[in-house]
């Protein structure tokens, strides 16, 4: 009697090196970060109007708050339904999706926060 193969290959399964999984650790280090998270500004480019974001609030909490729409899914930084482009400032990246050259240029409103008084968003 033969005994059955149940390799990988025979489901046809394919790897994908792109591919990420979130784990509690990295969720865990953003929540220890917000022990230490400072209020600050952020300002919209295109109305001119400022938004307080309080420590331990979300960028994308407080501008919902203040009645702007924004998009948010997955609110922990792993999606990018909430990326938008950062025109200035200094952002602090606590997302998953952002490489090293987006992060130049764009902020995950869930997560991330400012290591600067204020940032600038095109909104």
């Amino acid at each position: 009697m033969k005994a059955a193969c149940f390799c990988v290959p025979a489901i046809n399964w394919r790897a994908d090196p792109g591919h990420k999984e979130p784990f509690r650790a990295a969720r865990m280090a953003r929540v220890e970060n917000t022990m230490s998270d400072q209020a600050f500004d952020v300002v919209l480019a295109r109305s001119g109007r400022t938004v307080h974001v309080s420590a331990g609030q979300s960028i994308a909490n407080a501008l919902l708050d203040a009645g702007i729409d924004v998009a948010v899914a997955c609110e922990e930084g792993m999606c990018g339904a909430c990326v938008v482009p950062l025109l200035a400032g200094e952002a602090d990246h606590r997302d998953t999706v952002l490489g090293d050259d987006e992060q130049q240029r764009a902020i995950a409103l869930c997560c991330s926060r400012a290591r600067t008084p204020s940032l600038t968003l095109d909104l």
